[in-house]
């Protein structure tokens, strides 16, 4: 059975997921699915399809290639350490007006528009996300040297409470990487780990990274190298050996969140039709799910 398999009709999946009613589940957006207007479209469906159902949907987004497109565009060169992306002060002011004035409002427009509630939120808003400077080590000759990232953040604490208000009166949060710190600073977070954080702090049943591949595979070439099913510690072993580059992130942020309570993580390619539900329907089918042990 591979992938194309459970490529269904939305309402073929519906007898399975109403089942999911009441389950919490917190979704990370990005990745070509939310540049193409026509993919985020499908993605969508998904989201607002699984909140009709009485699916407590989260959403958490980044937006990486659009902050770069806006700063090449003013004249900012784009900076990244290891992978994530430097932020000083003039590049904060950019990350906020594109994740949270273009990118949020994006979302939480289509998503209103296919029939259901969302509103957009920060981590200031509410102080939702506390957050802290955060110092990168970077090995020099040997050494672990820091490095200052800039107006990087690591979260420090999610009030959930807050999300649990808008579960109350059945509205779908949709939240953008931004923290603030007890110095009263704005801090860009990288989404993959902030979503971890969110599923913890509400004890999601499973938290949805939606990526432009099938899933965790042993060769990025060979469709049938797919891992469908890997436990935490398994898949640990594996970063910076088998997983390697942007998947890195998203999988150790998983597993952040499995070691915190979280039940279940997907990992599943957000370009193709429908592939979230059916990841919930069919785990292991459809792309790699995590689970906390064997």
């Amino acid at each position: 059975m591979n992938n194309n398999d459970h490529q269904l009709d939305i309402f073929d999946l519906l007898p399975a997921l109403i089942d999911l009613k009441g389950k919490r589940i917190v979704v990370k957006y990005g990745g070509n699915a939310m540049v193409d207007e026509s993919l985020q479209k499908k993605v969508v469906d998904d989201i607002v399809f699984l909140d009709l159902i009485g699916v407590k949907v989260v959403v958490v987004h980044g937006g990486g290639p659009a902050i770069s497109e806006h700063m090449r565009r003013v004249g900012l060169k784009p900076e990244f350490i290891h992978g994530q992306r430097r932020t000083d002060n003039d590049a904060l002011e950019i990350v906020e007006m594109v994740l949270c004035g273009k990118v949020n409002n994006q979302i939480v427009k289509l998503i209103n528009s296919h029939g259901a509630k969302a509103i957009g939120l920060s981590g200031k808003d509410g102080n939702l996300i506390r957050a802290r400077k955060l110092i990168r080590e970077v090995i020099n000759d040997g050494n672990f040297d820091p490095v200052d990232m800039g107006c990087v953040g690591e979260v420090e604490r999610i009030d959930s409470s807050i999300i649990e208000q808008f579960f109350k009166i059945g509205i779908l949060p949709v939240i953008a990487p931004i923290g603030v710190g007890a110095d009263f600073e704005d801090y860009n977070i990288n989404a993959d780990v902030l979503a971890s954080h969110v599923a913890s702090s509400i004890e999601a049943d499973t938290i949805i990274y939606l990526t432009d591949v099938d899933g965790l595979m042993l060769d990025q070439d060979e469709p049938s190298s797919l891992i469908r099913f890997i436990d935490a510690p398994t898949a640990k072993s594996m970063i910076n050996r088998e997983i390697t580059g942007g998947m890195i992130p998203k999988v150790a942020s998983c597993i952040k969140a499995l070691e915190n309570g979280v039940r279940s993580g997907m990992i599943v390619n957000g370009t193709k039709d429908h592939t979230m539900l059916s990841s919930l329907v069919f785990p292991g089918e459809v792309g790699t799910m995590i689970r906390a042990g064997l």
